[in-house]
């Protein structure tokens, strides 16, 4: 197969998760370089929690699409997966609610931009695979 065969196949969720995953790394990397050398350290550990909680938010989500794709699983199991939301808005309020309860050390806007933050890595890869595609 040539290389051009291999950007039209489909990408598995795994290879997918993988991928994201791996920028999450860098991502969390820069923000922690961020808190290091610079004298705004709230605002990169507010980042870092709300991107942590999206990141956790996707990992969730991810799972969760696994487990519904399984033939066998059972109705407990169905239950907890049809929590997942419930569990994704609670990750989301306790960041925000950490936030509220120490502003000193996490900045409450750099939070909610740090859970915004994995839907635009999201946005931006599902823009370069429409880019490669058209190609």
């Amino acid at each position: 197969m040539t290389e051009m065969q291999h950007s039209h196949e489909p990408i598995s969720a795994w290879s997918q998760m993988k991928r994201y995953s791996l920028v999450s790394l860098l991502v969390a990397a820069v923000f922690l370089v961020g808190y290091f050398i610079s004298s705004a350290q709230h605002v990169f550990l507010g980042l870092l929690l709300g991107y942590g909680a999206s990141y956790l938010n996707l990992w969730t989500t991810y799972r969760n699409a696994r487990h519904v794709g399984k033939t066998s699983s059972s109705t407990f199991s169905m239950l907890i997966v049809g929590l997942g939301y419930v569990f994704r808005m609670l990750l989301a309020l306790v960041a925000v609610g950490l936030a509220l309860l120490y502003p000193d050390t996490f900045h409450l806007i750099a939070v909610v931009i740090g859970i915004a933050l994995m839907y635009i890595v999201m946005m931006v890869d599902l823009v370069i695979k429409a880019n490669r595609r058209k190609r």
